[in-house]
Order: C-alpha cells, then structure tokens, then sequence
C-alpha cells in the first residue's frame, strides 16, 4: 500500500501537476487508448469474418475493382 501511495505521488508530481503535463497525458492516453482500441475490434473484425473473406469475388481478384466503377 505505501509503495502504490509513493507511485501515485510520483506520477500525480510528473504528469499531472502541470495543466501542460496534464493536457498533453490526457492526449497521449488518448491517442494510445484509440490505437489499442482500433487494433482490437480490427482482430474480432476479422476474425468474425473470416470464412466470409475466403468466398470467391471479383473484389478477392482485383485489388482495383472499386475504382473501376
């Protein structure tokens, strides 16, 4: 407990002390949490949708299919 108090105090004395600090953590966290997030529902995406990509299509074969109108 004294060791997770000393943590908090020091992460409280670096990042969140300054609204600076603090803005720039809440942006970083932000952009970390988004990434981590879009990663993951990438994943359950696919792996959702797995059998539905091996069908055969004209998309599967041409990597240009929608700009070909």
């Amino acid at each position: 407990l004294a060791a997770a108090m000393t943590l908090a105090k020091q992460v409280y004395r670096v990042l969140l002390r300054r609204s600076a600090t603090f803005a720039l953590t809440v942006v970083v966290g932000a952009l970390l949490f988004e990434r981590a997030f879009d990663q993951s529902a990438d994943s359950i995406f696919e792996q959702v949708n797995k059998e539905v990509s091996r069908l055969p299509n004209k998309r599967n074969k041409d990597p240009y299919f929608i700009l070909q109108g």
